[in-house]
């Protein structure tokens, strides 16, 4: 009989498993083949049983509790994979496995944005290109001329406050680009992980916007203060001077720090980082002089200095500190 029963065994062919059964719980689970998912799996580089077990298997901590779960049930098991998703109950897991993704979360969808974004910037460069280039070549004439300072306030036309405001808003545009790759350039993207890549555009696009209209209140009411509402204009037409004629190579340096190798758009990333420092520096030279050569009081210069000059910068160091 014990040499029968040996025999059968040793014939009996394998049992053919087409899923298996894990108890949790006292629950049975049924758990699908891996190579049953091949097809379907979009998760490349993630082992499939380890993201079918984080889908299926409930959690024992207290943020994840099943209403399955009881005091002697096995011990937590830990994320199985990179990146962690959120904690989700047993029945959750069942009826909602995959987590759906958003497509502006993806490098192809965060690049598609920014392409929507910058080509605005380049419609709008067209646009003066064909409309204003009178002023931007009187502009240009201007940078080197010895009575710079003076000349800068002749240049009028019916059209030139448009000129100003658009070639403004086409720089808004392109700094906005080049300040979201230095922050991906200088790892500062930890202290605004939480937001996806088109929105963080956004933000820096509307902060910067809130700030030109600030900055141009803030003159305005100072120079009613000071009972010089002249001074006002001229200060602004020499705060901008010099990126008014910049616009086009910060419209150039933010498509090549986008559209570019992996070598090559750090370079041009540092560079439109450098000519925007270079040329609030030199816009600030440039008011100073003003306030010099118009006979100003230089303890508004000062004052000028430390609101928009100064405060916007330390102000911003604050907040990545108590990010």
């Amino acid at each position: 009989m014990h040499s029968f029963s040996t025999m059968y065994d040793s014939i009996r062919p394998a049992p053919h498993y087409t899923s298996s059964v894990a108890t949790l719980s006292n629950v049975p689970v049924t758990l699908p083949r891996a190579d049953s998912c091949d097809s379907i799996f979009p998760y490349k580089g993630i082992e499939q049983e380890a993201l079918i077990s984080w889908l299926i298997v409930p959690r024992t901590s207290n943020s994840d509790t099943s209403v399955y779960e009881t005091e002697n049930t096995t011990p937590h098991i830990p994320e199985p994979f990179y990146p962690q998703l959120a904690r989700r109950s047993y029945a959750e897991k069942q009826y909602n496995p995959l987590p759906i993704q958003d497509i502006w979360s993806t490098y192809a969808g965060s690049l598609s944005f920014t392409f929507a974004f910058l080509l605005v910037g380049i419609l709008l460069s067209a646009y003066i290109r064909f409309r204003f280039w009178k002023y931007y070549t009187e502009y240009a004439k201007l940078l080197f001329h010895p009575r710079s300072l003076v000349r800068v306030n002749e240049v009028e036309g019916p059209h030139i406050a448009q000129f100003h405001f658009i070639v403004d808003l086409t720089n808004i545009f392109s700094i906005s680009v080049i300040a979201l790759r230095g922050l991906e350039l200088f790892s500062l993207e930890q202290y605004t992980e939480f937001l996806p890549k088109p929105l963080l555009l956004l933000l820096l696009f509307g902060s910067l916007l809130l700030f030109y209209f600030f900055r141009y209140l803030v003159l305005r009411l100072s120079s009613y203060l000071i009972n010089q509402p002249v001074t006002s204009p001229v200060i602004w037409r020499q705060y901008f001077f010099i990126d008014r004629l910049l616009w086009p190579y910060y419209l150039a340096l933010a498509l090549l720090a986008t559209f570019n190798t992996a070598l090559l758009a750090p370079i041009f990333t540092y560079t439109g980082l450098v000519l925007i420092a270079v040329s609030t520096l030199y816009a600030q030279f440039r008011i100073l002089l003003t306030f010099i050569y118009f006979h100003y009081n230089l303890f508004y210069y000062f004052l000028y200095l430390c609101a928009l000059g100064i405060a916007p910068w330390l102000g911003l160091i604050r907040w990545l500190q108590l990010v």
